[in-house]
C-alpha cells in the first residue's frame, strides 16, 4: 500500500481464510466455514459494478484494491470499512444480493472517510447521512429502479435517526 493512512484506519485479520476472486480489484475472504465463502461470493458478485458507478459519480477509486472479509457471526456490526478492505458480518448475506447495499455504503468511505473525516462523534450525522444518500444513488442506479432507490433512502434515513437518538 503506497498511500499513508492514520493509525485509526489500520486493521488486519488473522485466521484460516479462503478467498474467491469476484472482480479485477476484489476478493471475498472468509473463514474456512463450509458454505460461507460461496454464499458471500454470490451475494457480493456485483461489487465491481458498484465501484464503477461510484467512480462515474465521484471520480477514480484511489486505492489499489477493494476486498471484503466476512468475519464470524460475533462481529457486531454490518460493515466496517478500512482502506482497501471492508469487514462484514455474515448476517448481511441474504442470498438475494441485497447485502450489496452495505458494500456500497462502506465503499463510499473510500472517497470520504479515508481522505477526510469528522472531528468527533458529535458530527457523525455528516458521515452517515451523506453516505446513506449517496449509497441510495449508487444502489438505485445499479438496480435501475427509482422505487428501490426511494426505499433504500427511507431505510438509510431511519438508520441515521437511530444513530442520532442513541
Amino acid at each position: 500500500m503506497e498511500q499513508p493512512i492514520p493509525p485509526c484506519l489500520f486493521a488486519f485479520a488473522v485466521g484460516e481464510l479462503g478467498f474467491w476472486e469476484v472482480g479485477p480489484r476484489t476478493r471475498i475472504y472468509s473463514d474456512a466455514v463450509p458454505g460461507v465463502l460461496d454464499a458471500a461470493a454470490t451475494e457480493f458478485a456485483g461489487t465491481e459494478e458498484i465501484m464503477q458507478v461510484r467512480e462515474r459519480l465521484f471520480g477514480p477509486y484511489e486505492w489499489e484494491r477493494f476486498d471484503l472479509l466476512v468475519l464470524p457471526p460475533s462481529f457486531p456490526v454490518g460493515g466496517m470499512e478500512d482502506p482497501m478492505m471492508v469487514f462484514l458480518t455474515p448476517t448481511v448475506i441474504k442470498g438475494d444480493g441485497s447485502g450489496s447495499q452495505v458494500v456500497a455504503h462502506e465503499l463510499a468511505r473510500s472517497w470520504t472517510g479515508n481522505y477526510f473525516t469528522i472531528k468527533n462523534n458529535e458530527h457523525i450525522w455528516l458521515n452517515e447521512d451523506g453516505l446513506s444518500k449517496e449509497s441510495s444513488r449508487v444502489i438505485g442506479k445499479r438496480a435501475k429502479s427509482r422505487k428501490f432507490q426511494g426505499l433504500f433512502c427511507l431505510y438509510a434515513q431511519s438508520t441515521v435517526k437511530h444513530v442520532l437518538v442513541n
